[in-house]
C-alpha cells in the first residue's frame, strides 16, 4: 500500500466525535546530556510563567526491576515521559487536537536546541489509537477495502504494514503498522473497536529543524490513512470539521 492509495480529496481537520484514546509522539534522541538533566531543563522551562497549567510529576512505582531512568509529568493536555534516550508525549484524557500537541512539540524542541545544538533524533514514531464503543468497525470501512479476499480473515482483527511515499520527509519512506480490531473488552462489560496506526521514520542525521518538518508530515500520513480507510458515511456520522 503506497501513497497513491490515499485518494480522498477532503480530509477533515478534526471530528466532533473524537475517539482518540492515545496519541503517542516518541522522539528518540542522542544528546550529550542525560535524562535527569534533560527532564529538569524541560520541565522548568515549560513551566516558566505558566501558573494555571504546570507540568507536575506523576508518582509511579516502577519497582526494582526497572533499570532505565524514567520521569513522568502531566498537565491538563499532555503526559510527558522521559527515558534514557526517548521523550514521549501522549494526550492526558481527552485529545486536545493536533494544534495543541504540535505547540508543545515545538516548545520542547526549542528548549532542547537552545541547550544542545548538536542533539539528534534518529528515530521518531507517531502512534495514534482510537476506540469506538459498541461499533463493528469493519462495517464502517471504505467499500474499496476488500476484506472478503483476505486469507483467514475472521472479521475480528486486520493487521498490515505498508510504506508512505510523497510525504516530503527528510529521508527514506516512513514505515507504517496498522491494526484494526473488533470487540476488544475494555472493562465494565463494554467492548470497543480499536483502530491503531503507527508511523515510524529513521534518519540518523535528523536535527531539530528537520524534525519540526518530519513530525507534521508523519502525522499527516497517519491521519490521511485513517480517513481513507473509513467510509465517507462514517466520517459524516462522526461530525467532520473542515478548514
Amino acid at each position: 500500500m503506497e501513497g497513491q492509495y490515499l485518494k480522498r480529496e477532503r480530509i477533515p481537520k478534526a471530528l466532533k466525535e473524537c475517539h482518540v484514546l492515545n496519541s503517542y509522539i516518541n522522539m528518540h534522541f542522542e544528546s550529550k546530556y542525560n535524562a535527569l538533566y534533560i527532564t529538569d531543563l524541560l520541565i522548568s522551562a515549560l513551566n516558566a510563567g505558566r501558573r494555571d497549567d504546570e507540568f507536575k510529576r506523576i508518582q509511579i512505582d516502577l519497582g526494582d526491576s526497572s533499570e532505565e531512568t524514567k520521569f513522568f509529568y502531566h498537565n491538563s493536555h499532555l503526559k510527558i515521559k522521559i527515558e534514557d534516550t526517548t521523550i514521549s508525549l501522549n494526550c492526558n484524557g481527552q485529545y486536545p487536537g493536533w494544534d495543541v500537541v504540535y505547540y508543545y512539540i515545538q516548545e520542547i524542541l526549542r528548549i532542547l536546541h537552545s541547550n544542545d545544538e548538536d542533539i539528534k533524533f534518529p528515530l521518531v514514531e507517531v502512534d495514534y489509537m482510537s476506540a469506538f464503543l459498541d461499533v463493528q468497525i469493519f462495517k464502517k470501512l471504505e467499500n474499496e477495502v476488500d476484506l472478503i479476499n483476505i486469507p483467514n480473515f475472521d472479521n475480528m482483527k486486520l493487521e498490515f504494514e505498508c510504506e508512505f511515499q510523497g510525504l516530503d520527509l527528510s529521508a527514506e519512506r516512513a514505515k507504517v503498522h496498522a491494526v484494526i480490531q473488533n470487540n476488544v473488552p475494555i472493562g465494565n462489560n463494554k467492548k470497543a473497536s480499536i483502530f491503531r496506526i503507527k508511523v515510524n521514520h529513521t534518519n540518523k542525521d535528523r536535527t531539530v529543524a528537520i524534525l519540526l518538518k518530519d513530525i507534521p508530515a508523519m502525522h499527516k500520513g497517519e491521519k490521511d490513512l485513517f480517513f481513507n480507510l473509513i467510509s465517507e458515511d462514517y466520517i459524516n456520522e462522526l461530525g467532520p470539521i473542515y478548514e
